[in-house]
């Protein structure tokens, strides 16, 4: 409790205790200690979550860095759709407005709140 009332991560400390007892369980197994104190302590797992939202300039240099790289996938695809076509193969199903998910996922996200 000490080292949480000193400010530290209980991640942290967490860490220190598993180094603690499995030093001690190497210190048994090699003859320098006969039990380890450390092997009774429990420690309370926490999950921390840090949510963190998006500034608005932030919001919008990442729609504009989604929209970009979408352009980008879709004028990619052209020399592929132009192959198929002079070659008479099928074409590929078109996706839609969007090349791929991760543009629509982002603004289904922005319009949930």
């Amino acid at each position: 409790m000490q080292h949480l009332k000193s400010g530290l991560v209980p991640n942290t400390v967490r860490r220190d205790l598993a180094e603690l007892k499995a030093a001690l369980t190497r210190a048994m197994k090699w003859g320098y200690s006969a039990i380890n104190p450390a092997s009774q302590v429990k420690v309370n797992v926490e999950t921390y979550h840090r949510v963190r939202f998006l500034a608005d300039n932030e919001r919008t240099d990442l729609l504009s860095a989604l929209n970009a790289r979408d352009e980008k996938q879709s004028v990619g695809r052209e020399p592929g759709k132009v192959f198929r076509l002079k070659r008479g193969y099928a074409q590929k199903p078109k996706l839609g407005e969007f090349s791929d998910y991760l543009l629509p996922w982002f603004c289904w996200l922005r319009k949930r709140g």
